[in-house]
């Protein structure tokens, strides 16, 4: 079973926020971001972790971008990583992140994400 965990984007100052995860009295996992400067819900992105990892070890989120290659296609796809119907998924082709490390290929790379990166989709 995958360990659940998340990542926050400060979008009003664009910065990633440090998680502490930390238990309270009724044993349910709280996660509390934060920033110097304050901030509301609104302005914070929440990223999901897939469970899975780059051929690098890079932990993939919801909202990398990814460079992937499946063992039956010609060229390399560049992507974002979504949540689709009830599994992180490539935004184009819906096809499952975790079919890509294992059933065929271990050639997927995080190569950024759509908070700092966004300008690698244009044109994909």
């Amino acid at each position: 079973m995958r360990k659940i965990k998340f990542r926050a984007w400060d979008k009003r100052n664009e910065e990633w926020l440090e998680a502490e995860d930390k238990w309270d009295k009724r044993k349910v996992n709280v996660f509390s971001f934060y920033s110097d400067s304050g901030w509301s819900f609104k302005d914070i992105i929440f990223m999901q972790y897939t469970g899975l990892k780059d051929k690098n070890g890079k932990e993939i989120y919801e909202g990398d971008i990814i460079k992937y290659k499946h063992i039956d296609w010609r060229d390399y796809k560049i992507d974002e990583v979504v949540f689709w119907y009830g599994a992180f998924v490539e935004n184009y082709y819906h096809q499952e992140i975790g079919d890509f490390t294992e059933k065929g290929s271990s050639d997927i790379r995080v190569i950024g994400n759509i908070c700092k990166n966004k300008e690698i989709l244009d044109g994909n």
